[in-house]
């Protein structure tokens, strides 16, 4: 049972013997990437890289972009789903699963480590 909780620091401190290691857990994200968002015909393009960030690797964008073609591809875009209940053949996005190549190329980002 948790008992206290800081956002601020990642801190989460459970129910136990008071200052034992065991009760204590820091939770410490350092995930993420940065990309450009601007298009070349914008001011300001190119933005600068912030100090420290890391750049959105070039596969895991290709990953985004076949994932983003998978899931319009199954999207209604004609709205054959107005049409009677029997024509209805729409499935919906809750349904959708990553698709096979772009799960291979997220899992070699995937970095866990216990400190």
């Amino acid at each position: 049972m948790i008992q206290n909780r800081d956002d601020t620091i990642g801190l989460i401190q459970f129910d136990g013997q008071m200052g034992h290691w065991s009760v204590r857990l820091r939770v410490t994200y350092t995930g993420g990437y940065w990309f450009e968002t601007l298009e070349p015909d914008d001011v300001g393009y190119p933005t600068e890289q912030p100090e420290g960030s890391t750049a959105l690797p070039a596969d895991v964008k290709l990953a985004w972009f076949m994932q983003a073609s998978h899931v319009w591809g199954t999207m209604d875009q004609l709205g054959v789903s107005i049409a009677p209940e029997e024509n209805k053949t729409a499935s919906t996005l809750a349904a959708l699963d990553l698709v096979p190549a772009v799960k291979q190329i997220l899992n070699g980002h995937i970095r866990r480590m216990l400190t």
